[in-house]
């Protein structure tokens, strides 16, 4: 390509073709040059793979350009972060001396900090007027419009206006960071973007509810008011968040827990289930997929003690990095102290030790339901999604460095096989690089984040680059999968380990095919994240509509009468003798009573027995979700519930939860 005139640059679009364009020109300027419809559609850009940008930045000769619509995933972010700042207009409005703080879009939605006049109280009354307030101003038309200031500039600007959190946010910035404020209105406000054209395409707004907020999350500092909102370019669109919102109202796992008797908390041991017999029969259920899933994967299971002495925290690295999330013990008899473990990984490479390894023993591969605990404090601890004993299903595999890229498509392909089980089938993957605080040299980074993204790769699976949040010891992959309702969670995750084998640390090696020793690596990985989590996402995402393999309590048989009872004691011995977990309603209630606490229950099959099934040996079989009867031999509905046990299957009951259609 001929080089561009002085005054003329070129951009290529995601599809190979080039645009001319006049120096200094904007996204929006692209945008413009292959169609008015599309610039009307632009939210934003994105320039040569980085983040999302204003539209109102200029290009650079030489940039990739993708140009971004509502009809793509991060025009949302923009929406909403755009559709903030409205809020924090009707605020200062309704509210004069209200102080403004930041106001980012989130997952499924935006917040902004507010510190609010003495005696302002934000209820559901303000909320709704505030929306009102928002809807309004959208309706006049709002348009953002973009420019850098100096930093003296900006501090006199919010200094000027007694807004002391701004002036904060401008002094903890770089020096060399530019500073950019963005009007709307009469709004003005501090920065970074990017933001909508204009407020056109803000259809649906809809203000969530409130919660307390500490500056810049230190209890010592100002308390605020937060607002959460969510905004979405259709209301259709906005409909369905809120359907999914009530749903995970309902869905609460900690509400379906009690309900179900499946888990309790006591304040006696903070942030520690106490699971009930129902519970365990849940959490065992999965145990036993988890532990066939690894045999079958050339795996074999450890176990590890809890209690150890801080030397091997310090030859790890956590005794440095991650001793603030320890349990200690006080010093024993002989003067010695021990810590809690908090992960499993140094306790596998202590057994890794015991042995002296050939090449022809790699892999090794080591699985864990390794019992942790870390130190959560009080205010975050949430149910079984935040607690500090944690039972991780942790794995460990150590290999040869020319192993690692088949190693770690294998823990891919694993960890989807897993969730396709639990009918997750909405994921994405995201690579972590190597944060602040870590271990190790450069060169071993290098090489470990190239490894993972060639892993990736190999595998077909589109990801996202996460800089800065990896292990201290290596860089990852987080698998986030989406639930029922839309929401993200991130359970799997692999993690690439150079350091923790290194001579420095454990010294681990093996002998090669020349005799000589070299030194493992060594793959962290766990597929559902912790049990006592995953359980709980899973309580929400099935709003407690387990599937048969799963469900605590599979089969209830009904007698229509006390001389029924024998035979359906013989139906249940029957069951349990093919290890499915069955129970007989012995109350002397109605059996349309019994059917309906069976189903608030959840137990997937329903069996009555009269005189006819005593008679005929058989049971008339109700399955949950469907209003079909039927009747069969005992022999024959034992078998039939054993294969969709041993087959695991979603059925349909299921399906329906996950679609939310409701089963009672």
């Amino acid at each position: 390509m001929d080089a561009p005139a002085k005054n003329q640059i070129h951009v290529t679009l995601p599809d190979g073709s080039t645009r001319e364009l006049t120096t200094g020109a904007t996204g929006l300027d692209l945008a413009r040059s292959i169609g008015e419809g599309l610039a009307r559609a632009a939210v934003a850009i994105q320039v040569n793979d980085g983040p999302t940008q204003d539209l109102r930045l200029p290009l650079d000769d030489g940039d990739t350009v993708r140009i971004i619509t509502s009809r793509d995933d991060e025009a949302l972010g923009v929406l909403r972060h755009s559709a903030a700042h409205v809020l924090a207009e009707a605020v200062v409005a309704r509210y004069p001396g209200t102080k403004v703080t930041i106001g980012p879009a989130i997952e499924n939605g935006f917040y902004y900090d507010f510190a609010f006049p003495e005696g302002v109280v934000i209820n559901d009354e303000a909320l709704a007027q505030l929306e009102k307030d928002m809807k309004h101003l959208v309706k006049q038309g709002r348009q953002w419009e973009r420019w850098e200031v100096s930093r003296d500039e900006a501090l006199d600007y919010f200094r000027e206006r007694d807004e002391q959190f701004k002036v904060e946010l401008i002094q903890d910035l770089p020096a060399d960071e530019p500073i950019t404020f963005y009007k709307q209105g009469e709004f003005t406000d501090l920065c970074r973007g990017p933001h909508v054209q204009d407020a056109k395409g803000m259809k649906a707004v809809k203000l969530t509810s409130t919660a307390g907020a500490y500056w810049r999350g230190d209890s010592d500092r100002d308390q605020l008011t937060r607002i959460y909102g969510t905004a979405f370019f259709s209301k259709d669109d906005l409909a369905k968040h809120l359907d999914n919102l009530e749903r995970a109202k309902q869905n609460d796992h900690r509400l379906l827990g009690t309900k179900l008797d499946l888990f309790s908390f006591d304040p006696i041991s903070p942030g520690s289930p106490f699971w009930h017999a129902k519970g365990m029969a849940l959490f065992n259920a999965i145990t036993e997929m988890w532990r066939e899933q690894h045999v079958s994967r050339g795996y074999g299971e450890v176990r590890t003690p809890i209690l150890y002495r801080p030397e091997m925290y310090k030859k790890s690295g956590h005794w440095d990095t991650y001793r603030e999330n320890m349990f200690l013990t006080v010093p024993d008899e002989e003067g010695h102290q021990f810590g809690m473990k908090p992960m499993n990984c140094p306790a596998h490479a202590t057994i890794i030790k015991t042995r002296k390894l050939s090449y022809r023993d790699l892999p090794v591969r080591m699985n864990e339901q390794g019992l942790v605990h870390r130190f959560e404090a009080s205010g975050v601890l949430h149910g079984l999604m935040r607690v500090r004993h944690i039972t991780q299903d942790d794995a460990h595999i150590f290999c040869s460095p020319d192993q690692v890229l088949d190693e770690v498509s294998g823990v891919l392909g694993f960890v989807r096989d897993l969730m396709a089980l639990f009918g997750f089938d909405d994921y994405t993957m995201e690579l972590s690089t190597r944060p602040e605080k870590k271990i190790g040299d450069d060169e071993l980074w290098d090489r470990a984040e190239a490894a993972l993204a060639e892993a990736l790769v190999r595998n077909d699976l589109p990801y996202t680059v996460n800089p800065g949040d990896g292990a201290f010891y290596g860089p990852k992959i987080d698998f986030h999968v989406r639930d029922s309702m839309g929401r993200s969670w991130q359970c799997g995750t692999i993690q690439l380990d150079y350091n923790m084998p290194s001579p420095e640390r454990f010294d681990l090696t093996y002998t090669g095919e020349d005799n000589e020793e070299h030194q493992l690596v060594m793959i962290h990985r766990a597929l559902l994240g912790s049990m006592e989590r995953f359980i709980g996402i899973l309580l929400e995402h099935y709003g407690g509509e387990f599937p048969l393999w799963l469900a605590p309590e599979q089969v209830r048989v009904l007698p229509v009468a006390d001389r029924h009872l024998d035979f359906a004691r013989e139906v249940v011995a029957e069951l349990r003798a093919q290890r499915l977990r069955a129970d007989v309603d012995e109350r002397t209630e109605s059996v349309g009573r019994k059917v309906r606490d069976a189903g608030m229950q959840r137990t997937p099959i329903v069996l009555v027995v009269g005189d006819a099934e005593v008679e005929g040996r058989t049971v008339t079989v109700n399955r949950r979700g469907s209003d079909a009867k039927e009747s069969m031999p005992v022999a024959e509905l034992v078998e039939q519930v054993a294969l969709e046990v041993a087959e695991r299957r979603l059925s349909d009951h299921v399906l329906a939860a996950l679609q939310g259609t409701p089963t009672e």
